[in-house]
């Protein structure tokens, strides 16, 4: 994030209407904290996390596959949106992301439980990758004229409003359906209260769609903040679904 910020600074400069999901935190736009502190605390992160990862392989003898998840994690996380690979500018940093947060980071914590990989976790990790990446669209849409103007061609800047909100709104739909047939069966009406309590979520989201296509930077947030509630909303109910059966 620390890095993303550094480098970011540009877009964020040309981003006319930020909002609670875009446009970065404005602090460096603002001048409130020197740009160079960010790019201090980035490289801080950076060094903690090949530490803690040693550590990791050291102390508890993680193994050859501690220092690929972690290698993995922190190389895809730091050339994100770090010169020359810039992952993001290339419309591959939505994939990234969904592979670091939705994959990596769950996989990696029940290897280090278990000292085994599961494909079983696997499976119940993509419908968290299908709403990770219907927010990485959402929360893109408010700077794509941003990022086109500053050389940033994300997904959403190569696709424009109207198909980014299309291709947004399917991988939405799909991971709600996804979550939602894997409830239905959970105990006496656990799983259909559950999937009742996503609905409100679900109708903003939807609602939001039209005027987002239209360029309308309030339904373009609302939309952002839909599906973050509807990704915390499925990573809690799988949660609860297989811990407590």
């Amino acid at each position: 994030h620390y890095s993303n910020e550094y480098w970011d600074l540009e877009t964020d400069l040309a981003t006319r209407r930020p909002t609670r999901i875009s446009g970065g935190s404005r602090v460096l736009v603002r001048g409130t904290v020197p740009r160079a502190v960010a790019r201090f605390a980035a490289v801080v992160c950076l060094g903690l996390a090949i530490a803690f990862g040693a550590i990791l392989m050291g102390v508890l003898g993680g193994g050859v596959l501690v220092v690929a998840f972690v290698g993995l994690a922190i190389f895809v996380g730091w050339y994100y949106s770090t010169p020359p690979l810039k992952l993001k500018a290339r419309g591959v940093g939505e994939s990234a992301i969904v592979l670091v947060t939705a994959f990596l980071l769950p996989i990696f914590a029940y290897y280090l439980e278990t000292s085994t990989l599961s494909l079983g976790l696997l499976q119940r990790a993509v419908p968290l990758a299908l709403l990770a990446f219907s927010l990485t669209l959402a929360t893109e849409l408010p700077d794509r004229e941003a990022d086109r103007a500053t050389g940033q061609m994300t997904l959403v800047a190569r696709l424009g409003a109207r198909k980014a909100v299309l291709v947004q709104g399917a991988f939405f739909a799909v991971g709600w359906l996804y979550v939602s047939l894997g409830l239905v069966g959970w105990r006496p009406y656990w799983g259909w209260a559950a999937v009742a309590a996503s609905l409100p979520p679900l109708g903003v989201g939807l609602a939001s769609a039209r005027p987002s296509c239209r360029g309308d930077v309030v339904a373009m947030e609302r939309l952002g903040l839909t599906s973050s509630l509807m990704l915390g909303y499925a990573t809690l109910a799988l949660s609860a679904r297989y811990v407590f059966g």
